[in-house]
């Protein structure tokens, strides 16, 4: 079987993804990779995600910021879409990424992503605060390394209920 390529698009043309089309309480996300999954649903993985509990506005919300979020998009047969938004911890004060590290030492980001043979291949950047960053540093944290994130449910299971085997990488 071959590997699906991954796709890049520009979401901010689309009222699906902003406005009325976007779920209250999914805000925002960076870093987006779409992966098409079938012929009618493609997963959009993104990378920070602001996110607000189930009735919160963009201009409420209380949530946070989690490092990874999942749209599912399905086209439905009456040419319209259908999106469902996921991430850990949905609609509480304490939300979790879908690609949770597995220690507090670093977090993962999301880089790229493919399908192949039913499994979802997810490759993660690993970060983690500087230690006594200079004042004149823009960003605040720096690259360790890769690890590789392999879903082997994504077809039959919501993105929270993923089974996600972390496989290290070695440069």
């Amino acid at each position: 079987q071959k590997a699906s390529a991954v796709r890049y698009r520009d979401l901010t043309s689309d009222k699906t993804w902003s406005g009325r089309g976007r779920k209250p309480n999914w805000l925002g996300g960076d870093a987006d990779i779409s992966v098409p999954v079938n012929d009618t649903q493609t997963l959009y993985i993104f990378g920070d995600t602001y996110v607000g509990d189930k009735n919160e506005s963009r201009k409420t919300a209380t949530g946070g910021m989690v490092s990874s979020s999942v749209a599912v998009s399905t086209c439905l047969p009456d040419g319209k879409k259908n999106i469902q938004y996921y991430w850990r911890n949905m609609y509480t004060r304490h939300p979790e990424p879908i690609f949770k590290s597995l220690t507090n030492r670093y977090n993962l980001w999301v880089t790229n992503a493919i399908m192949f043979k039913n499994c979802l291949y997810v490759l993660m950047q690993k970060t983690s605060e500087k230690n006594g960053p200079d004042q004149d540093d823009f960003f605040n944290f720096s690259p360790l390394g890769f690890v590789l994130a392999k879903v082997t449910n994504p077809l039959t299971a919501a993105p929270e209920k993923w089974d996600i085997e972390f496989i290290p990488i070695s440069f």
